[in-house]
């Protein structure tokens, strides 16, 4: 029998990915999340994320909003430790797109960069998006109040990217 991510992600080794271990169980994703119109697996622990990013180069964690700068650490840690220090796995980690986990909507760079701390009080910031300063403080989203997140990871094979001249 196979795993609901074999049949969606077409099983088997992806191109140019390390081999997972046979014997390792996979994780199973607690739910998908839709986002974009894309059903990514969701889960709640970052080395079941890993799983998935190794399997099928996308996935979705779900986090206090105020934790992601220590899942993105977490993630670039143990990403690094597979793939390599500047390899596009570790970099898609900073472009990966960060949702409130209720009501999906997309948090703008400023609010990324306010949970982490990147803005000192009475900074003055041009160009950040209003309400940025209390997502950095309570990591709640202001559309529903939702203090959770999803931290939504995807990589794109070079064989997947086209370039467009115009």
């Amino acid at each position: 029998m196979t795993s609901w991510l074999s049949r969606i992600f077409g099983g088997g080794d992806v191109k140019g990915q390390p081999n997972l271990s046979s014997n390792k169980v996979e994780a199973t994703p607690v739910q998908t999340a839709q986002i974009d119109g894309q059903d990514f697996p969701l889960f709640e622990k970052t080395d079941d994320l890993i799983d998935s990013i190794r399997r099928s180069n996308i996935g979705a964690l779900r986090i206090q909003s105020t934790a992601y700068q220590n899942a993105t650490l977490d993630l670039h840690r143990k990403l690094a430790a597979i793939y390599g220090e500047s390899s596009r796995q570790v970099r898609d980690i900073y472009s990966a797109a960060l949702h409130c986990a209720k009501c999906k909507t997309e948090f703008p760079d400023s609010f990324k960069l306010a949970v982490q701390g990147g803005f000192g009080p009475g900074t003055s910031v041009r160009g950040a998006t209003p309400g940025f300063r209390e997502f950095g403080q309570t990591g709640s989203c202001p559309g529903c109040g939702c203090q959770e997140s999803l931290l939504v990871y995807e990589h794109f094979l070079p064989d997947q990217i086209t370039v467009m001249m115009f």
